[in-house]
């Protein structure tokens, strides 16, 4: 008599969860369907997005892991990229299609592009740190990364709200001679200082990679065929991540006086990660049961891919 296959045992609101990720890539869509419709109503559009080409893999990446794998955390990270991405690409267009005579007004357009300037975050920091360290099964190496990623975590929402916050012109964003709108002059001191914060970004790839690295070593099988397109993808984006903020030391990442070429290197920095999800995918443990059932194919399933929401991922 054959032995019955082993199954991975998805969560039991894996159907509402399926439907959230179709709500969640639904507005992603809907967000950069809106983008490119006012660009064609502004009367002096910016162009084309770099951010939302560059990371136009994150939201069909997301969706397709977040439905076969809901209890994994590291699909729900990469949905919510593009989730953001959807969203910074909205706030931009609409920014630029109100300053110019939209509905809304230059007021409400002024607002817009300064609650997209901070959006850079979660758009291109979440996939070089978290995803890494999360990456594949879900949630942390062990408990002793528990610290680091809570510091990580706390350190980009602070960059975040300082960015959002600070008094003077918007030079992250399509107009940098905008003064901010929600810029907070009694604060200036103090969001100054937690702008330092945002050096949380490199300390958090440099560690994020550490993690890759060891979890490589003590990998085996189909994880460390992963983990192995993984960290070369990860340290091709390093190196490019490394020459473009040596280039951009005089200029910024959205600029319009940016010169081409630097924005051509930037989009491949950025989209090098994009890519490197695509192909190197999430394991699937259920294949490597059904064909195997030796004692460490069995401790793969139910300890390599037990549940761990986003809720509990770091605990």
């Amino acid at each position: 008599m054959s032995r019955p296959e082993a199954r991975v045992t998805q969560p039991q609101d894996a159907g509402r969860l399926a439907w959230l990720a179709r709500v969640i890539l639904g507005l992603t869509i809907a967000g950069v369907a809106a983008s490119f419709w006012l660009s064609i109503l502004d009367p002096e559009p910016q162009g084309l997005d770099l951010l939302v080409i560059s990371f136009f893999l994150f939201p069909v990446i997301g969706y397709l892991l977040a439905t076969r794998r809901p209890d994994n955390a590291v699909s729900w990270l990469t949905l919510g990229v593009g989730a953001a991405v959807g969203l910074s690409a909205f706030l931009d267009a609409y920014g630029s299609y109100a300053i110019h005579g939209g509905v809304g007004g230059k007021g409400l357009g002024e607002i817009s592009e300064s609650l997209g300037q901070p959006f850079w975050i979660p758009i291109v920091a979440i996939p070089v740190t978290f995803l890494l360290l999360l990456f594949p099964e879900g949630h942390l190496p062990s408990p002793r990364w528990r610290w680091f990623a809570w510091a990580m975590g706390v350190g980009m929402g602070v960059a975040f709200l300082a960015i959002l916050l600070t008094p003077g012109p918007l030079t992250e964003s399509s107009f940098p001679n905008v003064e901010n709108p929600l810029g907070i002059d009694a604060l200036r001191s103090v969001l100054s200082l937690a702008t330092i914060s945002i050096l949380m970004v490199p300390i958090g790839v440099i560690g994020s990679l550490a993690s890759l690295v060891m979890r490589f070593r003590r990998s085996s099988g189909i994880e460390r065929l992963q983990l192995r397109w993984l960290v070369t993808a990860a340290a091709t984006v390093g190196v490019l991540y490394a020459v473009v903020l040596m280039l951009s030391i005089n200029h910024t990442w959205s600029s319009i006086d940016s010169p081409g070429w630097l924005a051509v290197l930037q989009t491949v920095a950025i989209a090098s990660f994009g890519l490197s999800r695509s192909r190197s995918g999430s394991p699937s443990c259920a294949t490597t049961c059904s064909t195997s059932t030796s004692s460490s194919t069995g401790r793969c399933c139910s300890a390599r891919w037990r549940s761990s929401s986003p809720l509990s991922t770091w605990g």
